[in-house]
């Protein structure tokens, strides 16, 4: 068993300033950067909105007026 004191080095530490600094640092840089992102952003307008879009569903036709309706010939059986 040892009986000496031990030693320790600090060699490999970095110095100066706290972990919790450091990342306070960090924090202030980012949002620094952020809001000149936001005070250089253009202002615009935004798209009128889309035209109405009529859509039709497969099987949904219907004749007007009552007229006969004629089936097409792709879904005839054949006889």
């Amino acid at each position: 068993m040892y009986d000496g004191q031990l030693e320790m080095s600090f060699a490999g530490v970095r110095g100066g300033s706290s972990a919790r600094q450091r990342r306070l640092t960090r924090a202030q840089w980012w949002f620094q950067r952020m809001r000149q992102a936001v005070d250089g952003a253009l202002d615009w307008q935004p798209a009128p909105p889309p035209r109405p879009e009529q859509t039709w569903l497969p099987g949904t036709h219907r004749a007007a007026g009552g007229a006969p309706q004629v089936e097409p010939e792709s879904t005839r059986l054949a006889a």
